[in-house]
């Protein structure tokens, strides 16, 4: 064995020190496992698979390869070294360090072949690797050169905690659980830990440490330099740094691999990470199954910590439905029925009291719940005969976000126009310990006087939430109050809100829209800024209709790309650009300005309706004094009862931009009807 084919020369390439034999390829490759780029930030030309001669010696024993890769989906890309397969890259899409054992015998003096190809995906997935490098020590030596312990100070004491580890250019690495304790998860440059500390092995080189506890909590980080046996203590201060008024936070929609078959997340690690993310509550949701962890949470002795939920996500070819709280007893609802109705009364025949339209913008069993074809968004009705019935949605699902991240939103916003009471949800949908974080997006439920008492009244916590007394939290957190409510001026109604807008010092806010029955009512910019709490606040005028309206506010900033909590790219994309945000969406604000009960743009319309009997000029010239979201409920009902709104055009376009606006709006979603 020659000097140059084995130098034992100590580097910090890439920020990771050791023992280097071969650098096989330090530039980037871009792959594409199908004919289509995945995103426009890739270049247009790609190669379907990796083929790389390097040099080398035989290997006597097991080597290690570590390579680097970014944005690795759902294709199982497989890693072969002179034909063996050493493994698959892992089917996460951030930018990390993978390490995968070269046994021994298979690399041969003289020229060597390293090859990453695809194997049959159901999309065509861009990705990059990139610094392939070649060591000669087994993988558990490798990942053991020296150490860390880690030790998280917090008031209150030793809690669950999430540390991460990336190197010197961010990026997450290969790692050893050294107290090879039950009571950790862990995962490519991530432990949870229950007790706040934990002791990792890792190659020589130089890191950025981070403690994290989800939303509610600072993340403090500490560099660390390593050299080959050295060991390091690294101590983090952890404050919570939100803490939303008399409130519960909860991820209503949770997996495991255990019980769902897919994913990597046993049930001990769902309940680690849910304790390590701060969460109050979590649901088993598990498919088809009605699950609780009730059983690992007692055995982990979290129960100070956290609180789990019976419940199922009914899984069927016509949508997906996250059901809870169940008794042990209930029945289990019929996931291979798709007659709507039969469906409805096997999920009301389990008792639970929160129902919840999980994703409603994704394909399952080739079906889209809010699909264009037979969903009117901006109306809040579906045109297929499937009446909805949950009294929830998913607005914010962190595993499946959609390209447009206020779209949901304002599916939501068309529900509440029709008159449908409905809950926002915000949930991670995740599958995994550390891909999707459990609580990335979350549910913060209002308990009022129940504040320090409400795990003995979960009842309540659930009446709260199918009642909308809630928000939904994705980086941030909105609520909305109406401090005023002024006399009626020409038709009119001058409102007193108050604006808060909250989160963490590691997320920003730079915008916050107030929607009046679904159309923006305000628009307000928020001065950047890394304020931990109560970011930002504003007492401002809204005038509305002097009708009654429903007020939500939402707040938005740049997408965190942080390595303890990275927002992921959307999971069915529609578009090749990505632009990450964070949001946060107030509870529904439902404003009874004539004191006779609440009523929705929907039951304006039907009153107009039944008024005037059809879309006469009697009834535009009534529609003035309303305004869009009543009008195109008009046009809603009207198409309903077998009158073509194509017809309707002139009339509409003569009573002005306002009424020409709704139209043209409705009618560009009705003409998408029927097509898949």
């Amino acid at each position: 064995m020659t000097e140059r084919l084995f130098r034992l020369a100590l580097s910090f390439t890439a920020g990771i020190g050791l023992f280097a034999q071969t650098d096989i390829r330090t530039q980037p490759a871009h792959l594409r496992s199908g004919p289509d780029r995945e995103w426009s930030e890739f270049p247009a030309q790609a190669l379907p698979a990796l083929h790389q001669t390097f040099r080398a010696a035989a290997n006597p024993t097991e080597y290690t390869l570590i390579l680097r890769q970014r944005d690795v989906k759902l294709t199982p890309w497989k890693v072969l070294i002179n034909g063996r397969e050493l493994g698959k890259l892992s089917d996460d899409e951030r930018d990390m360090r993978t390490a995968l054992a070269v046994p021994a015998g298979v690399l041969r003096n003289g020229s060597n072949t390293l090859e990453i190809a695809p194997g049959p995906g159901p999309t065509s997935d861009d990705i990059e690797v990139r610094e392939l490098q070649l060591y000669p020590q087994p993988v558990a030596g490798f990942l053991r050169q020296s150490s860390v312990t880690v030790e998280t100070e917090a008031e209150g004491g030793p809690m669950p905690v999430r540390i991460t580890v990336v190197d010197s250019q961010g990026v997450l690495v290969p790692l050893a659980a050294l107290r090879k304790s039950d009571k950790e998860a862990v995962r490519t440059g991530v432990i949870y830990t229950i007790d706040g500390r934990t002791e990792i092995g890792l190659p020589a080189g130089a890191y950025q440490v981070y403690a994290s506890r989800g939303f509610d909590y600072n993340a403090p980080s500490q560099r660390v330099k390593l050299k080959i046996g050295q060991k390091e203590q690294v101590r983090l201060q952890l404050r919570r740094e939100v803490d939303l008024p008399a409130s519960v936070s909860m991820d209503t929609h949770v997996h495991t691999l255990e019980l769902s078959g897919h994913g990597d997340a046993s049930v001990r690690e769902r309940v680690i990470t849910a304790a390590g993310e701060g969460l109050d509550m979590i649901v088993a949701t598990e498919h088809n199954k009605m699950a609780d962890y009730a059983e690992q949470l007692r055995a982990l002795g979290l129960e100070r910590w956290l609180t789990v939920v019976r419940g199922n996500e009914v899984t069927t070819a016509i949508g997906h439905f996250n059901i809870f709280p169940l008794r042990p007893a209930s029945p289990v609802p019929d996931s291979r029925t798709q007659d709507w109705s039969a469906l409805e009364r096997s999920i009301r025949e389990t008792g639970a009291s929160v129902i919840v339209q999980n994703h409603p913008r994704d394909l399952h069993s080739n079906y889209r719940p809010f699909d264009a074809s037979h969903h009117l968004s901006s109306a809040g009705e579906n045109l297929n005969g499937r009446p909805f019935f949950a009294n929830a949605v998913e607005v914010i699902n962190s595993g499946a976000t959609y390209s447009d991240v206020m779209q949901p939103i304002r599916d939501w916003l068309g529900l509440l126009n029709h008159g449908i009471r409905v809950a926002a949800i915000g949930g991670s949908d995740t599958h995994t310990v550390d891909f999707v974080p459990i609580g990335q997006a979350r549910t913060y439920i209002e308990v009022g006087q129940l504040n320090g008492e409400w795990k003995s009244r979960p009842d309540a916590v659930f009446k709260s939430l199918a009642a909308g007394d809630n928000l939904v939290s994705y980086g941030l957190a909105t609520r909305l109050r109406v401090m005023q409510v002024n006399p009626a001026e020409e038709n009119r109604r001058s409102l007193v809100l108050l604006a808060e807008v909250y989160g963490p010092s590691w997320s920003a806010a730079d915008h916050l829209t107030v929607y009046a029955d679904g159309l923006p009512a305000a628009e307000l910019k928020i001065p950047p800024n890394n304020k931990a709490g109560l970011k930002w606040h504003d007492q401002f005028r809204l005038n509305i209709p002097a009708r009654d309206t429903t007020l939500v506010a939402v707040a938005s900033g740049p997408g965190v790309l942080k390595p303890f909590w990275e927002v992921r790219k959307p999971y069915q994309p529609v578009s090749k650009d990505w632009n990450p945000r964070v949001v946060g969406v107030s509870k529904a604000v439902r404003v009874d300005v004539d004191g006779n009960g609440f009523q929705s743009p929907r039951d304006y319309a039907e009153a107009l309706l039944q008024k005037h009997g059809s879309a006469s000029p009697a009834l535009l010239k009534d529609l003035h004094s309303y305004d869009a979201s009543v009008a195109i409920q008009i046009l809603s009902a009207l198409a309903a009862k077998g009158q073509a709104p194509e017809g309707l055009k002139d009339s509409f376009a003569a009573q002005g931009s306002a009424l020409k606006a709704a139209y043209d709006a409705f009618l560009a979603e009705w003409t998408k009807r029927g097509r898949q």
